[in-house]
């Protein structure tokens, strides 16, 4: 293996080899996803409408979603925490209708397809593109390191909850 796929953001990737030589080509590659928010912050979908074509509710080509993760979080001494920056994690997944026929693509099939034969909803396929964090050194700033927002640092330091340390800065301030 020469290049190994891009999995996203925080991910470990590993080898596991087998100590016995009889079981050379046993071994493996194990991709470990570390901590992350699971929920997004802001979700947002597009879709084509098909030119302008739409007839029902799946009535897309193409599309993809936008997720953004803001203040990330990471796990260390098994305590999740959010990350000690201005962070945010951007997922971007493109989304591929396979049901709907574009102009043109009957010209590529061998016979036209039955009644009973046809594509249906689970023709949807979505896969990630892009996934990455964007760091902002707003947070590099003396007035944080010298106790003036004490529950701003506390947020930092403390175990997650479901105010993220921004809001808790802003609220100080």
């Amino acid at each position: 293996m020469l290049v190994l796929p891009d999995y996203g953001y925080n991910v470990k990737v590993t080898v596991d080899w087998p100590s016995d030589e009889q079981d050379f080509g046993e071994g493996k590659v194990l991709f470990t996803r570390k901590a992350r928010k699971a929920t997004p912050d802001i979700d947002l979908q597009f879709r084509d409408n098909r030119r302008g074509d739409k007839e029902e509710s799946n009535g897309f080509a193409y599309g993809f979603n936008v997720k953004l993760y803001i203040a990330d979080i990471i796990k260390e001494d098994g305590i999740y925490r959010n990350r000690p920056d201005d962070n945010a994690r951007i997922k971007i997944q493109k989304v591929i209708n396979n049901a709907i026929d574009l102009p043109g693509a009957d010209e590529y099939e061998a016979e036209p397809e039955e009644e009973d034969t046809k594509k249906t909803d689970n023709s949807i396929t979505t896969f990630r593109a892009y996934e990455f964090l964007a760091v902002d050194g707003g947070l590099d700033n003396e007035e944080f390191e010298n106790g003036d927002y004490i529950e701003f640092r506390s947020a930092l330091e403390s175990p997650i909850s479901s105010v993220i340390p921004q809001v808790v800065l802003l609220r100080e301030m």
